[in-house]
């Protein structure tokens, strides 16, 4: 039997009103398009899986939850059992197409203690599932690889902070002294002390902070002797989000992140604890089943700065990288026991690949 699985469609201010309709063949309506999910969370319906057997009839076609409720080694195969939620079965992992017009906000994923400890702790609260104050929506961890499907750029994981402290000294901004002291710390506890000086400043000071060094990145983007490389297009794109965001610690956060381009099938591979944000582009990502976000900042939804320090993993490093040479790199060695990730190539007879939980 063949089953299609439908999208639930996401149409978040962020989206693109074009890039995810080419994609699945949908009309442009103009507005934004910001994710389409194949699975389902605690927050989002599952979409119907669709029998694709000549004279299946519509009525009988039950949802992605249902089947692997109900029929779990037809939807599970001899993958792994599914992610227990409630008591309830649920699909492994999701798969997003992602189209960002506009970047993500700064965020951080738990993981599977961090996840539990929090939705227990919540629920003993008794904070409801679709209260703003709610940060843990499901027990579950969250690690996501994307896979570029044209020039992605993304900021994830801290940058060592020396170089971010030079960086910094670079573009003078006496209000950022405090911070520079503290990245000069070097390794985990530099970071954690910049950014935990950052979080603590009231709002006064804060704002001045964010406004000295949006000015002086602006300034340094524009100068013919400013920074070159990957400075210039952090500053540029520091420039950018502190004129949307002003007073936001994100953007200082940003500064301090790593700035990654990927080309067309390239992947990221964003582990648990790994502070991270998209900026543009459209890819696919795969991910463990959560809908847990900590949020930092660069949004207009409720950031948790203090759970944010708390889960956040303050090691300089970069996400894992493949390259893939303009042409799909499958099977992706994802470091990951949440799913797999392969690729199928409709126009070849090659035996089929997929992506599957692993």
């Amino acid at each position: 039997m063949i089953r299609l699985l439908l999208p639930q469609l996401q149409r978040f201010a962020w989206g693109s009103p074009t890039a995810i309709p080419e994609i699945l063949g949908l009309d442009v309506d103009g507005s934004p398009l910001a994710e389409a999910w194949f699975g389902a969370t605690s927050r989002v319906a599952p979409g119907p899986v669709v029998d694709l057997t000549d004279g299946a009839d519509p009525a009988s076609w039950p949802s992605l939850e249902e089947l692997v409720a109900h029929r779990p080694c037809e939807a599970l195969g001899e993958g792994p059992a599914a992610v227990e939620e409630d008591g309830h079965p649920r699909f492994p992992f999701l798969v997003k197409f992602l189209a960002a017009a506009w970047p993500l906000s700064i965020q951080v994923h738990p993981n599977a203690t961090q996840a539990r400890e929090g939705f227990e702790r919540e629920q003993a609260a008794g904070i409801a599932p679709d209260d703003p104050a709610r940060i843990y929506r499901d027990p579950n961890a969250k690690p996501e690889a994307i896979v570029a499907l044209e020039p992605f750029q993304l900021l994830a994981g801290f940058r060592d902070p020396l170089r971010s402290a030079e960086l910094l000294e670079a573009l003078d901004c006496p209000a950022l002294g405090e911070v520079v002291s503290r990245l000069r710390r070097g390794g985990p506890a530099g970071v954690e002390g910049a950014l935990r000086y950052l979080c603590n400043l009231d709002e006064a000071p804060l704002n001045a902070v964010v406004a000295e060094l949006t000015d002086a990145c602006g300034a340094a983007a524009e100068a013919p002797d400013g920074p070159a490389g990957w400075a210039a297009l952090q500053c540029r794109w520091v420039a950018q989000l502190g004129n949307e965001f002003p007073g936001d610690p994100g953007v200082v956060f940003a500064l301090l992140m790593n700035h990654l381009e990927l080309d067309e099938f390239d992947l990221a591979f964003v582990p648990e604890g790994m502070v991270h944000s998209y900026l543009v582009g459209s890819g696919l990502e795969v991910m463990g089943n959560s809908d847990n976000v900590v949020r930092g900042g660069l949004t207009i939804k409720p950031t948790h700065l203090d759970e944010l320090l708390r889960i956040v993993d303050f090691t300089p490093a970069l996400p894992t990288l493949i390259r893939a040479g303009s042409r799909p790199a499958g099977p992706y060695e994802i470091p990951s026991q949440a799913f797999a990730l392969d690729v199928i190539d409709v126009r070849s007879d090659d035996a089929a690949h997929h992506a599957a939980a692993g």
